[in-house]
């Protein structure tokens, strides 16, 4: 009998204690009961997302010049584009070519286009470096109008540029401090570099063609080949005669017998440092007679 009453009071104990727990409401955390002010909820993700570039930036930032191409360490290859966008109001940008010490090894301006009412031209340039440069450089671009002392007005691209299937060579011209007395036929050579694909002939006249550089010319070089002229052809034959084909201007204003030997002495010591060349043959518009002549 007492295992029994004591099994009905814990039976009448669990029902009251189950009603009360009813009437006094929910006491875990976070059901629907709880105010949930010791678990505040996060806050809510933003309502547009953030607009980047492609390169991760953000370009909301204000930012004077955006180089589009090349891309940063790029390799390039002789001649390349370089283009982008840059704040209006501009009229011009300038590229750069700067070495590791500083030193500028080409530069190139371009226009910049824009539509009325843009906050931004776009440029499109290509820059020519020059045959002996090559390794890690800096490209810079700026304004024209700007010296380069706004960080945010300037931006900057490292490169690599690499000669690949090149060869040295040289090339001839007259030389003042070399050669005094200016004697008509004597040459100096300088180096150039060339590519190895296609006629090595081609390639070393039309780099003669081109004349000195600025800092050779500052050395006392000097071309006699009048400006403009094209080459229109160069063959050789199984006896080691190479024929040069020159444009018409070749001809003109090249009066007086000094001036066409030094020409001619140009022509044939560029072709004849190699040693398969017997013979050089210098013909204007395929004629070989009346070219250069006093």
């Amino acid at each position: 009998m007492k295992r029994l009453g004591y099994l009905l009071l814990i039976i009448v104990f669990a029902v009251l204690g189950f009603i009360l727990g009813r009437s006094t409401g929910d006491i875990l955390p976070g059901s629907s009961g709880h105010d949930g002010s010791d678990y505040p909820l996060p806050p809510p993700p933003p309502e547009e997302d953030i607009d980047v570039g492609e390169d991760g930036t953000d370009e909301a930032v204000s930012v004077g010049v955006i180089v589009e191409e090349p891309a940063e360490n790029a390799v390039l290859y002789g001649a390349f584009r370089v283009s982008g966008r840059v704040l209006l109001p501009a009229a011009a940008v300038e590229a750069v070519l700067v070495s590791p010490d500083g030193e500028e090894i080409a530069s190139q301006e371009g226009q910049v286009e824009a539509d009325t009412g843009e906050t931004y031209g776009r440029f499109d340039l290509v820059m020519t470096p020059p045959d002996q440069a090559g390794g890690k450089l800096t490209l810079q671009v700026n304004k024209a109008d700007d010296e380069g002392d706004d960080p945010d007005m300037v931006a900057r691209r490292h490169v690599i540029l690499v000669k690949p299937d090149s060869v040295d060579v040289e090339v001839f011209f007259q030389n003042s401090e070399l050669d005094p007395m200016v004697e008509c036929d004597r040459v100096f050579s300088v180096k150039r570099q060339v590519s190895s694909q296609g006629s090595i002939y081609r390639a070393v006249l039309e780099s003669l063609l081109q004349g000195p550089s600025d800092d050779e010319r500052e050395e006392g070089y000097s071309s006699s080949l009048p400006s403009g002229v094209r080459l229109k052809s160069v063959a050789a034959d199984a006896e080691g005669r190479v024929t040069a084909d020159f444009s018409s201007r070749l001809d003109r204003g090249v009066g007086g017998s000094c001036r066409v030997t030094a020409i001619r002495a140009q022509i044939v010591a560029t072709l004849e440092q190699f040693p398969e060349v017997n013979e050089v043959i210098i013909a204007v518009e395929g004629e070989v007679e009346e070219a250069l002549q006093p």
